[in-house]
């Protein structure tokens, strides 16, 4: 599914919502060469893997 950036706000939690502990929501950029990986933990707790790219400043 692709949405717009403006509406992630309000899609992705929904989504989240609906996924099992464990399971994954990927965010990719428009290229595909960078991605943010969104793992629900329970307790109202996400783990946020970032993929491709470069975290450094």
């Amino acid at each position: 599914m692709v949405i717009d950036i403006g509406e992630a706000v309000t899609v992705v939690p929904g989504r989240l919502q609906k996924l099992p502990v464990g399971g994954k929501l990927e965010l990719l950029t428009w290229k595909r060469d960078r991605s943010l990986v969104l793992v629900p933990r329970g307790n109202d707790t996400v783990l946020v893997e970032e993929r491709g790219g470069s975290s450094c400043l």
